[in-house]
C-alpha cells in the first residue's frame, strides 16, 4: 500500500521535532533519507498525474470547440435547407406538403415591434412606453393597436415574417 502525500508530510513534521527537542538520534539520516525518496517518489506520481488531468483537460476544450463548430454547421444547413424549401413551396404557390400526416407548413411568425423613434411614439402614446430609469416600449401594447387599429403607432412599425415548421 502506497503511503499518502499528508502521511509523509506528516512523518517529517513529527520527525522534525522530535529532533529539535532531543539530543540527535541515531537513524535519523536513513529515516529522512527515506522519508526525501517517499516525498520524491508521490511528487513524481502527482506530477503525472496532474500531467494527465492537464492533457485530458485540453483535448476536453478541443473536443467541445470541434462540436461547437459542427453544431454551427448543422445549424446553418438547417436554415439553409428551410429557407431553400419555403422559396420552393412558395414559387410553387404552396403553403403546405403533407404526407402520411407528416409535412412542412408555411406558417406566421409573431408580430415584432420595431421601434423607430421612441420620442414619437412617447409623444403620441405615452401608454406604451415605460419609464423607469431608461426609456422601454411595450412591444405588446403597440403590436395590440397595431391588430386592433390596422396600422402601427406613430414612430414604431409592426412587420411579421414567416418560418418553416416541420411536423
Amino acid at each position: 500500500m502506497s503511503i499518502r502525500l499528508y502521511d509523509i508530510a506528516e512523518e517529517i513534521r513529527s520527525s522534525l521535532s522530535t529532533l529539535y527537542e532531543s539530543d540527535v538520534q541515531e537513524g535519523w539520516e536513513e529515516k529522512f533519507d527515506s522519508l526525501e525518496l517517499a516525498l520524491e517518489e508521490k511528487g513524481l506520481a502527482i506530477r503525472h498525474v496532474l500531467r494527465e488531468m492537464s492533457v485530458s483537460s485540453d483535448a476536453l476544450g478541443s473536443e467541445i470547440k470541434r462540436l461547437q463548430d459542427r453544431k454551427r454547421i448543422m445549424d446553418n444547413a438547417e436554415k439553409r435547407l428551410k429557407d431553400y424549401t419555403m422559396g420552393c413551396m412558395e414559387a410553387a404557390g404552396r403553403d403546405e406538403i403533407k404526407v402520411d400526416g407528416i409535412g412542412l407548413k408555411i406558417c406566421a411568425t409573431p408580430a415584432k415591434a420595431v421601434i423607430l423613434s421612441l420620442d414619437t411614439l412617447q409623444a403620441a402614446h405615452p401608454e406604451m412606453v415605460d419609464i423607469v430609469q431608461e426609456t422601454k416600449p411595450r412591444l405588446d401594447e403597440i403590436k395590440k393597436y397595431e391588430k386592433d387599429h390596422g396600422e402601427a403607432p406613430a414612430g414604431t412599425e409592426v412587420t411579421r415574417g414567416t418560418r418553416l415548421r416541420v411536423d
